[in-house]
């Protein structure tokens, strides 16, 4: 897959949905002007979203040029006018001066017309149909392009830019003409785009532009790009997960009780990050017993985990798939039961988030690498939410700063992981929380296939 394809693959999962998660805190969007037919709609959208023609989302505006016989409509320019070259050039995503400009008189002598900042200009005539740039000051176009003039209260002009820039494959197929293919803006007008919620726009906006500053970043190095594919979900999960643990991925509900202060609450100046009025920080240790008893008869078969089996990054059930009688394992080995979490607490595992739930040990019961950390959920906290817990950023990057030992030998200091603060939701909170990550990551798996396959 060379850029462009990556970038295209990345453009179409994010314009129908599968780039963010949708939260439940934000609103349905009401329909704008008409909907489409049931088979006119280019592809399926997310439950809140809307199809909209862009002139029942904007204005769209015309352009045009002065004669270049008179030389009172060029000389000593004010108004700043865009051409379809200017656009080809505007490789920023951003236009602001043209390579000319032309007087108040000339403006009033043609039909283009003044358009302000934020403002998306499009070409839509000629070999170079689909170049496209927002306005970073207002400004007026040649005939060769529109421009559409985003109603603020309903579209973001950066997902308008996003938008044009992957229906363009279509809009370049109802281009029409004997000279040369162009568009009309009739036609222009009539492009169907998606309509999110305002604010997941712009969450989606703040995700592309970060992935195309890297895509351009790699250039045509294949290496690398090769790279950035098979990274993409993981990062997207790593991102989707601190949204989570700050409580940013579902509605906070009036009808769930405030959680009890469990032991000591951080001072003020020690709070890591802002959470929802009814969360509490608590220390781990509070909510969580670390190396929890199990027994069992000798002669039980119970299930064995090497430090190997242990599942990483996002994945989270450890392998099963040897056993071994309790009494030659009981010593030795740290020992675990179904419900309780493990993370590896050696380099490189830890920060591979090398971790996982018990849920399917043989007989109920394993042991495994003395490197295992075990924890058991008191009735505050969720074993789910404490797994992803452990798998987030947030806590993967406090574990490293704990780090003692010798190098190749590095591991994370126990005594202050069991007293660090974890943000604790109301407990049904977790479990909408763990829900809406499973939802979210399985789509993220789907968008990692159809990128290998692009």
């Amino acid at each position: 897959m060379n850029r462009n394809q990556l970038w295209n693959s990345i453009l179409q999962q994010a314009i129908s949905g599968r780039l963010v998660p949708q939260l439940d805190s934000e609103p349905e969007v009401e329909q704008i002007g008409p909907a489409p037919a049931q088979n006119e709609a280019p592809f399926e959208l997310p439950p809140k979203w809307k199809w909209a023609q862009l002139n029942s989302v904007g204005q769209i505006v015309g352009g045009g040029t002065p004669s270049s016989r008179i030389a009172e409509y060029w000389e000593n320019p004010t108004i700043s006018w865009i051409t379809t070259a200017d656009l080809t050039a505007a490789t920023s995503g951003y236009v602001s001066d043209g390579a000319r400009g032309i007087t108040e008189l000339g403006l009033k002598k043609c039909s283009a017309k003044l358009i302000p900042a934020g403002s998306i200009v499009y070409t839509t005539r000629g070999a170079r149909i689909g170049d496209l740039a927002i306005t970073a000051k207002e400004c007026c176009t040649n005939q060769g392009c529109k421009s559409l003039v985003p109603n603020t209260k309903v579209l973001t002009c950066k997902w308008a830019y996003y938008a044009l820039m992957n229906a363009t494959p279509v809009i370049r197929d109802i281009a029409a003409g004997t000279t040369f293919a162009e568009i009309s803006g009739k036609k222009f007008g009539e492009v169907w785009i998606p309509l999110p919620p305002l604010e997941e726009q712009s969450r989606i906006v703040a995700k592309l532009d970060e992935i195309r500053h890297l895509v351009d970043k790699f250039g045509e190095d294949q290496e690398q790009l090769v790279k950035l594919e098979a990274e993409f979900p993981s990062k997207l999960k790593a991102s989707v997960l601190q949204q989570a643990i700050k409580g940013l991925l579902v509605p906070q509900l009036d009808s769930e009780p405030e959680v009890e202060q469990l032991g000591p609450a951080p001072k003020p100046d020690e709070v890591p990050f802002e959470l929802p009025p009814k969360w509490k920080w608590v220390q781990l240790y509070a909510v969580a017993e670390y190396n929890p008893k199990v027994d069992a008869n000798d002669d039980l078969e119970v299930s064995f985990v090497p430090l190997e089996k242990l599942s990483w990054a996002y994945d989270w059930e450890p392998t099963f798939d040897q056993t071994k009688a309790w009494g030659t394992v009981k010593k030795g080995y740290k020992r675990f039961k179904d419900g309780d979490v493990i993370f590896a607490k050696i380099t490189p595992s830890f920060h591979n988030r090398k971790s996982g739930l018990v849920t399917k040990a043989c007989n109920g019961i394993g042991c495994g690498s003395t490197e295992f950390c075990v924890y058991r959920c008191q009735e505050q906290l969720l074993n789910k939410f404490l797994l992803w817990f452990f798998k987030s950023s947030y806590f993967i990057n406090f574990g490293k700063r704990t780090y003692k030992g010798t190098a190749g030998q590095l591991r994370v200091n126990l005594d202050v992981i069991n007293s660090m603060y974890l943000p604790l939701p109301p407990i049904e909170e977790q479990r909408r929380i763990v829900a809406k990550l499973e939802e979210v990551f399985a789509g993220v798996e789907k968008l990692g296939s159809l990128m290998e396959y692009a």
